[in-house]
């Protein structure tokens, strides 16, 4: 397997290739999402491209995409980190969110390939390219595949109840002191 990292917007036929990992990964239960919410990538990406510390890596097997990832950098003001600060109160939003931090907003992985390492290697190319000290994300809480894969590579559970707006379902907001991947704590 190789990974091949992209900071800047992909090629359309990247794009594409991760849409169809997408809808493939968040097709199924318990995130369920349709085809037109897989489709809505594709401007996610071209909008969050134009983001400090934007990264997309894709993992390839045999010469095919079969995952990848998205992670930005998330300062201040920015929508998905207020939510997070306000979730998190003062004192942890300092120690977790700091100044800024890597928000890892996606990993999709295609079924067939789950549990053979891609995962980790999307979260190894994120996380060691991060010029930020922590590392942020939410796990669907019925997605035990994903939180298995966060806690086995060292990733904290900051909260089981963390919601962006009401009627949401709770969903694990994770971190990750990455100072501590380096051995610097």
């Amino acid at each position: 397997m190789t990974v091949e990292v992209h900071e800047s917007l992909p090629a359309s036929s990247i794009v594409e290739s991760c849409v169809g990992i997408y809808r493939a990964a968040f097709g199924e239960p318990p995130y369920s999402e349709s085809a037109a919410q897989a489709g809505e990538l594709v401007e996610r990406l071209r909008r969050y491209a134009a983001r400090s510390g934007f990264s997309v890596p894709i993992v390839h097997r045999d010469g095919r995409p079969v995952g990848f990832a998205l992670a930005v950098t998330a300062l201040p003001g920015d929508w998905w980190r207020e939510k997070v600060a306000d979730a998190l109160g003062r004192s942890r939003s300092a120690r977790w969110l700091g100044s800024a931090c890597l928000e890892i907003v996606h990993v999709a992985v295609l079924p067939d390939v789950r549990r053979q390492g891609v995962g980790s290697q999307l979260l190894g190319a994120l996380t060691s390219r991060a010029t930020t000290r922590t590392a942020l994300l939410s796990c669907h809480p019925l997605a035990g595949a994903a939180r298995g894969l966060y806690l086995g590579a060292g990733w904290q559970t900051l909260m089981t109840d963390f919601r962006t707006q009401p009627g949401q379902p709770s969903y694990w907001l994770m971190a990750k002191d990455l100072r501590a991947q380096d051995g610097v704590i």
